[in-house]
């Protein structure tokens, strides 16, 4: 198998929404939430799970890139993967 393929990092889709718009909608190859026991980290291929997040930075990689951005949970807030 060539090397550039074992170099490519697997992707998933990611959308991220409020009641009022759209954040982001595209590729996205990890994430990190804050969840009420820790960090969650997710990669392509994960197990589905849900998770009560809550305020803080969340994190993702997309084309390479970090990006963040801060939630504000007014309370526990769901994520399902």
């Amino acid at each position: 198998m060539p090397k550039e393929v074992w170099l490519m990092a697997k992707e998933f889709n990611l959308k991220i929404t409020t009641c009022d718009r759209s954040f982001y909608d595209g590729p996205c190859e990890s994430i990190v939430l804050p969840a009420i026991d820790g960090e969650h980290g997710v990669l392509a291929d994960h197990e589905p799970m849900v998770t009560a997040i809550v305020s803080g930075e969340c994190r993702f990689t997309a084309n390479g890139k970090q990006n963040s951005w801060r939630s504000y949970a007014s309370e526990t807030e769901y994520f399902g993967i």
